[in-house]
């Protein structure tokens, strides 16, 4: 597994010093850059890198990269770097796997044909076999990581690049943030999208002779390897691009079904994708440890980078406000009765809301409806029942809509105003006695 970000930085101030308008860390290959914000005055700062180079000194990324090396990479962002991890907006990814074939990765990339009626493009320049297939919001890659790096094995590298985040929309993947490569829901989500989009290349199969063809079998495996074939004319109105389609739709299905009646010998386009999926699977394997790992860690992020804010209250013994020492952990939600519920108000500022830790989310399906608060004072998205894991706490609870808190804030500032109302009123009356 490797992933490639471009996020943004908004609010929130970097330890590390950008004296220039673009700052590489030295040896981790990772950039900082200065850039103007996209609505209104001043200048965000825009992260850019693989998270495996950085992981790798700069070095490089053919090894692979576990959920517990990711876990260990954002640590160093955040503790050397002062990353805000809930707040680094992610612009772009790329997520990937590397396999190792039983066969040459040539043989695979030299018969790529298409995806999607798209045909895949050949980088000539480049001295590293590399292919990919272009869309607006996506772009597949794959290319031979082990001559790249001089590796004495067949090593397919084989990433799906993300321009535009709306490309997730619908597939139970949900990243906001840097903090949410960490949910380990989206795992399961971006391992099924690499084995899907795989499995739905369309590849030439060398094996077949074309002579044990019948003629309409012959034309249909002429056309289904030729890349020409599956171009479409940019100049096409809607109803002949439409119509074009589905013929092409139509051709593809015989295709396939062609390659299938008369492959010779494994289908290694169906090992291959047996192996991205093993590979995947095994590379973002969650323990009861590792989620362990993953709430003190985002537990002690909310820590530093949580903005500093004092509590004052009256101090009974002076009649003066003193301030109360931040907590040392995220907020805790108290069991106070409000309305029937319980656990409605945080024990430090009952209209403090800017912090908002992300959870674990353990369904695959991406967050719908409401956002809720677990009953130790996180807030999550996700679905309105069924427990889940706290990021910001240390056990499972169940979800509630915030709005529950919401609502009973109010009631609480009364109560507590009407305290230091009979506070100042008794105070009062001493003096006039005395």
């Amino acid at each position: 597994m490797t992933i490639d970000v471009l996020a943004n930085q908004l609010g929130t101030l970097f330890v590390v010093s950008i004296s220039n308008p673009m700052q590489l860390i030295q040896g981790r290959k990772l950039t900082f850059r200065l850039v103007p914000r996209r609505t209104g005055a001043g200048q965000r700062v825009e992260v850019k890198g693989s998270l495996h180079k950085f992981y790798n000194f700069g070095e490089h990324n053919a090894d692979q990269f576990t959920a517990t090396d990711l876990l260990m990479t954002l640590d160093q962002l955040v503790s050397h770097y002062g990353i805000d991890p809930f707040t680094l907006k992610i612009n772009t990814i790329e997520f990937g796997v590397n396999v190792v074939l039983p066969f040459p990765v040539a043989q695979l990339l030299q018969n790529l044909v298409s995806y999607k009626s798209k045909p895949f493009s050949r980088d000539t320049r480049s001295q590293t076999p590399y292919c990919e297939c272009r869309f607006q919001r996506f772009t597949i890659k794959l290319y031979d990581k082990g001559k790249q790096r001089g590796l004495d094995k067949n090593l397919l590298r084989f990433e799906i690049k993300v321009a535009k985040m709306i490309y997730f929309d619908k597939t139970g993947v949900y990243l906001n943030t840097l903090a949410d490569l960490l949910k380990v829901a989206n795992y399961r989500a971006l391992g099924a999208l690499l084995v899907d989009t795989f499995s739905k290349i369309l590849f030439d199969d060398p094996t077949i002779n074309a002579g044990n063809l019948t003629p309409r079998e012959r034309e249909i495996y002429q056309n289904g390897r030729n890349t020409r074939y599956w171009q479409l004319p940019d100049d096409l109105p809607t109803a002949d691009r439409a119509r074009l389609w589905k013929q092409r739709q139509r051709t593809e299905q015989q295709y396939r079904a062609l390659i299938d009646r008369h492959q010779q010998g494994n289908n290694w386009q169906v090992q291959t994708t047996a192996l991205i999926s093993y590979t995947w699977q095994r590379l973002t394997r969650v323990t009861d440890q590792l989620l362990t790992q993953i709430d003190d860690h985002r537990a002690t992020w909310c820590d530093l980078t949580k903005p500093d804010f004092v509590a004052t209250l009256p101090d009974q013994d002076n009649n003066q406000e003193s301030p109360q020492p931040a907590p040392e952990k995220c907020p805790l939600l108290t069991d106070l009765p409000t309305n029937g519920l319980t656990g409605a108000m945080s024990i430090i500022d009952p209209l403090y809301s800017v912090l908002q830790p992300d959870t674990i989310d353990t369904t695959i399906n991406p967050p719908t409806g409401a956002d809720y608060m677990s009953s130790n004072g996180c807030i999550d998205k996700g679905p309105k029942t069924g427990p889940t894991v706290c990021i910001g706490g240390n056990a499972t609870h169940q979800r509630r809509p915030v709005a529950d808190a919401r609502t009973t804030a109010p009631a609480v500032c009364q109560r507590l105003k009407r305290r230091f109302v009979q506070s100042g009123r008794s105070q009062r009356q001493e003096q006039r006695e005395q």
